[in-house]
């Protein structure tokens, strides 16, 4: 919580400095302005997720869509070595980023409130579907032995399906850099908490399930995620296109 707020705190004070840059440059009443804006998550890359947003804004509000698809880089896996992460997550739902086997497709929409004319800050409402899923892949996983006992395991034929609905509130600043007339590059870091709900259905055929000897088992169930969100947004918007009321 003290990262989080100063890091909004340093986020606000940047932002206060860059839109006292432009006051001078205020609209007349009489008219709106409008622009459009597509942006990437570069950050996202590093786990093989390509997400791509897109935004119209009137004024102060941002209305937009997002969707994003992650591959599979893998056919089959004859282990799944989790050992570098497990210190930071020990559930195994937590790690369908690090699964090289799992696919996702995201889909959402969100609302965004900017605090000036000139979009330098703003909260975003954000809500979203996921689906994570590999079908019939040969794979294996041995969780670390905790307190004496046997942790999560199991080997053979494996299939998941999970279904994520998820809603973020964030708290963002945009920096924006004129390329011409009517483009800009724009520039989105952001923080804030989030919220899912997952359901999870797992088949396992022809192996080990908890170490023991199976022919098929199959695993229903569900949980509620409270999390952290930070990340960047970058891309291209069009310039402020200002239209007269009246």
């Amino acid at each position: 919580m003290k990262t989080f707020s100063l890091f909004l705190s340093l986020l606000l004070s940047i932002n206060l400095l860059y839109a006292q840059e432009k006051v001078n440059t205020l609209l007349p009443s009489g008219y709106y302005t409008t622009r459009w804006l597509v942006q990437f998550k570069p950050l996202q890359a590093m786990f093989v997720e390509f997400p791509v947003s897109a935004e119209y804004t009137v004024n102060k509000h941002g209305f937009g869509i997002e969707a994003a698809y992650r591959p599979a880089w893998k056919k089959e896996l004859e282990k799944i070595d989790y050992e570098y992460v497990e210190r930071l997550w020990e559930n195994y739902r937590a790690l369908n980023y690090f699964n090289p086997l799992q696919n996702a497709i995201t889909i959402g929409t969100f609302y965004k409130l900017y605090f000036d004319s000139y979009r330098c800050t703003h909260i975003k409402a954000h809500f979203y579907y996921r689906h994570w899923w590999f079908n019939e892949k040969q794979t294996e996983y041995d969780d670390k032995v905790r307190f004496g006992a046997q942790g999560y395991q199991f080997s053979g034929t494996r299939t998941e399906n999970q279904e994520i609905y998820g809603a973020k509130i964030t708290f963002g600043g945009t920096f924006s850099i004129n390329v011409d007339k009517k483009l800009e590059v724009v520039l989105e870091p952001y923080a804030g908490f989030g919220y899912r709900y997952r359901s999870f259905h797992y088949q396992t055929w022809d192996g080990e399930f908890w170490g023991e000897p199976i022919n098929y088992v199959e695993e229903h169930g569900y949980d509620h995620i409270f999390s952290f969100q930070f990340g960047l947004s970058l891309g291209f918007g069009s310039d402020l296109k200002k239209t007269l009321t009246y």
